[in-house]
């Protein structure tokens, strides 16, 4: 009977070294509304279709106001600091400004989507050049850290890629389902390794390249389950490579591991804090906090939202220097473990 008993508290032991070892806890992670500014019009401050955002190393705020054809510039808890733009074709005016993105020079780029080019400007919104695309009408936009510049072409299903001197590097996509083939690309993001990740809208997915267009991975499908879009437009990447997607169409925020792996979601259909008409543009600041634009017509607005709680076990944290143990190994232990108590307890009968 003694041997019984003590059989199986091992067996109790030995099952419970294996999950609390080799099957780490999962993320939990939620976040809060902090604040919200903006509203329709166009005096400093107010917005009419807040397409897309950008964040500089001090945590301001860019947003293409696109109807009014300008850019204007927040602090990070919404306070106003400046603009500029105005409608037109020359230097520094714009025609639906629609893409924006920070170089890490400070310089600030900006899709002047029907003026068929890219404009650059100093961290103060001083123009300083331009790049002309011909009959391309460029719409989301980033830049890696060499200063070559990535935009999304949706009307032709086209993600392009040139220096900085206007050299094209690199050009992939086409219409269609397939890897690496695109229905209305909007949104495109990098990540510190020069990963491309694109919000291929018309396919409700999230496709992965190399910085010369490979094709690396594809996530995500039509419906609102997890991990599932209606219409993606807004997309970026923090500083731990995670990757935050506006899912326009179903009027919330989701973010993914690097690799595509769900982590969490929030937002909602609606009006009130936290909630959303039609999300497109996001960013995320130094300290992790979300920043989404809302382009509805009648309500636009800028979001501010930060992470409530982050917990996992030390075991998760260690997952990659722990080794794992199969079933196998659990049943073979446990057989062993059995098998010496019974001959200890022949012997000493």
């Amino acid at each position: 009977m003694r041997l019984v008993k003590i059989t199986f508290f091992l067996m109790i032991g030995v099952t419970s070294l294996y999950f609390g070892i080799a099957t780490p806890v999962a993320l939990a992670e939620t976040y809060s509304f902090v604040t919200k500014w903006g509203s329709l019009g166009n005096y400093d401050g107010l917005l009419n279709l807040p397409v897309s955002l950008a964040v500089d190393s001090s945590g301001n705020i860019y947003v293409t106001d696109t109807n009014n054809n300008r850019i204007e510039k927040f602090s990070g808890d919404g306070k106003f600091l400046d603009k500029w733009g105005t409608y037109g074709s020359s230097s520094g005016q714009f025609n639906l400004p629609t893409g924006i993105a920070i170089d890490s020079a400070g310089s600030i780029y900006v899709s002047d989507q029907s003026n068929n080019r890219i404009e650059k400007f100093d961290n103060s919104g001083n123009y300083v050049s331009e790049f002309n695309l011909s009959q391309l009408f460029p719409r989301g936009i980033s830049i890696d850290s060499a200063g070559n510049v990535y935009f999304t072409e949706p009307d032709k299903d086209l993600l392009i890629k040139f220096a900085t001197n206007g050299q094209a590097l690199a050009r992939w996509g086409t219409l269609g389902p397939n890897n690496g083939q695109f229905e209305t690309p909007v949104g495109i993001a990098l990540d510190r390794n020069a990963n491309v990740y694109v919000a291929d809208s018309g396919n409700n997915r999230i496709q992965k390249f190399t910085s010369d267009g490979q094709f690396l991975t594809e996530w995500g499908s039509e419906g609102n389950g997890k991990g599932q879009f209606e219409d993606p437009e807004g997309i970026t990447i923090d500083s731990e490579g995670n990757v935050y997607v506006a899912g326009t169409g179903n009027h919330r925020i989701q973010k993914f591991t690097s690799s595509g792996q769900f982590l969490t979601i929030f937002g909602s259909f609606g009006t009130g804090n936290g909630q959303f008409l039609s999300p497109t543009g996001i960013v995320v600041d130094s300290n992790g906090n979300v920043f989404v634009s809302d382009s509805d017509f009648d309500h636009p607005s800028i979001q501010k939202f930060s992470m409530e709680n982050k917990t996992s076990s030390l075991n998760a944290q260690q997952k990659n220097v722990v080794p794992e143990f199969g079933t196998t190994t659990l049943v073979a232990l446990t057989v062993a473990i059995i098998s010496t108590l019974f001959f200890r307890f022949r012997l000493n009968r």
